[in-house]
């Protein structure tokens, strides 16, 4: 029983430590960021539109 309880804590830490990660990195990569649309003076401009 013991086995038990310590993997379950183990899957438990290691979900917990990819939810970390994954909000980390939709916070600070830049590539996952979404920045205003821009004209080419550096203004933000309205989104093309199709």
């Amino acid at each position: 029983m013991e086995y038990v309880t310590s993997l379950g804590a183990y899957m438990v830490a290691v979900l917990v430590a990819l939810l970390v990660a994954a909000r980390w990195l939709l916070k600070h990569d830049p590539a996952l960021r979404v920045e205003p649309w821009r004209d080419p003076d550096g203004r933000a401009c309205a989104r093309p539109r199709d």
